[in-house]
């Protein structure tokens, strides 16, 4: 039994490596009833889509910081 599960769930281990995989197992064999981690951690986003959003965040910096600054030849 997890510490922390429901009555009705019996996991006997939980895997080590992967802490959120064992919340989508039991999500799914409750029908989603079970509410997600409160954190979702930012290594599960995966690398190259965390570095999209990063690229993105800065060119709409780079953006406003150009559209601010007056234009000087």
């Amino acid at each position: 039994m997890v510490r922390g599960a429901p009555k009705g769930i019996q996991w006997r281990s939980r895997p080590r490596r992967y802490p959120n995989a064992h919340w989508r197992r039991l999500r799914m064999e409750l029908g989603m009833r079970m509410r997600k981690p409160l954190i979702e951690p930012a290594y599960q986003i995966p690398p190259r889509f965390r570095y999209r959003a990063n690229v993105m965040r800065r060119q709409r910096r780079e953006a406003q910081a150009a559209f601010l600054t007056p234009y000087s030849p």
